[in-house]
């Protein structure tokens, strides 16, 4: 999975990275960063909910629009988007400019092996 999310996430920006980015010497921070958030059973407790984070990194603001091809690149991958707040965090970079970061959360359920 964590190679279909990345392939899928370069159609939006070229810059993608599984678990953390790596910023310190970068110029541009432009990017996605993407990861496991966490596993549980599914409501109807009948398979597996795999929740997976995707952080936009941008410098000074993300787009809105970018936001919403985020989400729908990750329905097409089978995920919906949580019920959780997609959360804002505000970081400087160097003393050059302020860089937006925009984390939400997704999960996709999957039927239980049977044994």
């Amino acid at each position: 999975m964590k190679d279909k999310i990345k392939e899928a996430l370069k159609e939006i920006v070229p810059d993608v990275y599984y678990g953390a980015g790596r910023f310190q010497g970068r110029e541009n921070w432009d990017c996605i960063v993407f990861g496991k958030r966490r596993t549980g059973k599914s409501e109807s407790k009948g398979g597996i909910t795999r929740r997976y984070f995707v952080a936009i990194v941008k410098e000074e603001y993300i787009p809105e629009d970018l936001e919403k091809q985020v989400i729908e690149k990750m329905k097409t991958l089978g995920f919906k988007i949580s019920d959780t707040d997609t959360a804002y965090d505000y970081v400087q970079k160097a003393g050059e400019c302020i860089v937006e970061i925009c984390t939400m959360e997704f999960g996709k359920t999957e039927k239980r092996c049977s044994r």
